[in-house]
Order: C-alpha cells, then structure tokens, then sequence
C-alpha cells in the first residue's frame, strides 16, 4: 500500500519542501509547466515555509534554552543547598521563616530506587517514530532505542523534559522496513533512576 509522499515531522517536512521547491525550477518546464506557472506554485510555498522555519526555530531556541537552564541548576544546585543550609543554623531561623522562604522539607513518597517513567505509546509515521511518555516525578528522561536483533539499546535523546519526541533517525537499510523497539529511564540530579520502562515496538518503514 502507498504511503503519503508528504513528511509528518516539522523538521522533515520543511527539508522536503525546500528540496521540492528549489528542484520545481529545474523540472518545471518539463513538466509542461510556464516560468510564471513555476513562479505562482513556489508562491504557494513561501508562506508555508516561512512558518515552518519559524517552528523549527522556536523549538531550536526552546531546546537550548532549557539545555543552558538544566546545566546551570546542576552547577547552582549543591551551592544552593549548602547555602540553605547555612540559613537554617542560624540563630534567627525558625520554621514560620522556613516556611515562608519555602525551605521547610516537605514529606515525599518519591523513591528513586524503584521510580520507574511511563511510556505510553510510539507509533510510526512517514519519517518518523513519535514517542510519548511520563516522567512521573523525575527531572527528564533518557529516550533509548534498539533495532529488534541489536544488543543494547542506544541513547537517541538525553534529558528530554517534555513529549512527545520524534525520532526520525534514518532507516539501518534504506527501504527496508524495521522493528525499534523503546524505552525510558529516568533523570534526577543528572543521574539515571530507578528501572527502565516496559519496553514498546513498533514497526518503522522510514
């Protein structure tokens, strides 16, 4: 059964129609088609094009921010603490100003031994696999994955703090369909946690 031509992924989509768009000026002609025929249908593309970079480079700067924003917690973070700390050996401290600073610990029913992420689906597209999840208390999750007969399973996304994540790594054999099979283990204070989450497959045509 034929698929749809058209990528389903922002990214891959934009790199499509770039591709189209700039091989239309080459083939039109060929294709019966006049220089303003050309003209009009690159037209069509533009505003399409123009949003989806904007897409892309939102989520560019969205990623790199929170990248800078979890590694300057992991620098700030044992300093912070140790601060805290301080404050409360002080002789002034009691618990009405630790409350209303926030640094009064709270109990927790979180276990970073036995925590373990949710995967709730991966189901294929057209240049894709989207993966969906939970972190259920962790700071982020490692995404991994493994072609059905490899060994180990392979980080393809590191502290990945919100989903869904689409993996449109590239096929082991082009044209040849695959099973991947998943799973996410989780983050905290940029260590892994816990136990790996059940595993999911799925079967990826590219």
């Amino acid at each position: 059964m034929a698929t749809d031509i058209l990528p389903q992924s922002y990214e891959n989509l934009y790199n499509w129609l770039l591709n189209f768009d700039a091989k239309l000026q080459t083939h039109g002609t060929k294709l019966g088609m006049t220089a303003a025929d050309v003209t009009a249908f690159r037209a069509k593309l533009a505003p399409w094009l123009t949003k989806l970079k904007a897409v892309l480079d939102a989520q560019h700067a969205l990623d790199l921010a929170s990248g800078q924003a979890q590694k300057e917690a992991a620098d700030q973070m044992s300093d912070l603490r140790r601060r805290i700390q301080n404050l409360k050996t002080s002789d002034g401290y009691d618990d009405g100003i630790g409350a209303d600073l926030g640094i009064v610990a709270t109990t927790s029913n979180f276990d970073a031994a036995s925590y373990q992420p949710e995967l709730t689906s991966v189901e294929a597209f057209p240049g894709h696999v989207r993966v969906k999840g939970k972190k259920l208390g962790a700071d982020s999750i490692n995404v991994s994955m493994r072609r059905k007969g490899d060994a180990d399973f392979k980080v393809i996304a590191a502290r990945k703090s919100r989903f869904p994540f689409d993996d449109d790594s590239p096929l082991a054999t082009a044209g040849t369909p695959e099973v991947r099979e998943y799973q996410l283990r989780g983050v905290l204070n940029d260590e892994e946690i816990g136990q790996p989450s059940p595993i999911m497959s799925v079967t990826y045509a590219g």
